[in-house]
């Protein structure tokens, strides 16, 4: 499996592990600070180290990954940080998560832009993706609600749309060049 293959698969699992972790606070809120800023600090490490050697695939589009440098950058520090403070870092782990999923969905509504020119079929599924999960990095930003247990589920409710969106993106967009004989092959659909 060629570079950019392997990263979209790590892309995929975790994104899935991102949606595991989002579903995990939607349904335990209660859980200790420490346990929530461990597992973040360690899933955003993860995410950030594959979002910056997907900066650097080849992929045919070069669409998903094409804000992950500073994505991955930003996901590194901050996993660093989580794993560092946790107590600290978890009174504003809403506020961090919002303000990062709100940049990332406005890149991925620019994502969504890039794929119509491209004839990627169903941007507009991307488009929808990246507004829904604004708007919630939004609500996370502006703490609507009172009680800490509705602010963890609506983080995980959050944290899972925006794995949905990145696994959608990550599966719809990077194409795979490999040779087939005497030329190459683009491998998967060339338009969704």
């Amino acid at each position: 499996m060629r570079f950019v293959g392997k990263v979209k698969a790590f892309g995929v699992a975790a994104s899935v592990g991102m949606f595991l972790a989002g579903l995990g606070l939607l349904l335990y809120p209660q859980a200790s600070a420490e346990t929530v800023c461990c597992v973040f600090g360690v899933l955003f490490l993860v995410m950030g180290v594959i979002r910056i050697f997907g900066y650097f695939s080849k992929d045919l589009y070069r669409l998903a990954f094409q804000f992950d440098l500073a994505a991955g950058s930003f996901l590194i520090l901050a996993g660093a940080i989580f794993l560092i403070f946790p107590s600290r870092i978890y009174l504003i782990l809403p506020v961090i998560a919002g303000i990062f999923i709100l940049i990332d969905s406005l890149l991925r509504i620019q994502t969504a832009l890039d794929a119509r020119s491209f004839g990627v079929r169903r941007w507009w599924c991307i488009l929808i993706f990246g507004a829904c999960a604004a708007a919630l990095g939004v609500l996370l930003i502006l703490h609507p609600f009172e009680g800490a247990d509705m602010m963890v589920r609506l983080l995980g409710v959050t944290l899972m749309i925006n794995a949905l969106q990145n696994i959608y993106i990550i599966i719809s967009t990077v194409r795979v060049i490999r040779a087939a004989g005497g030329g190459a092959a683009c491998t998967g659909r060339s338009k969704d």
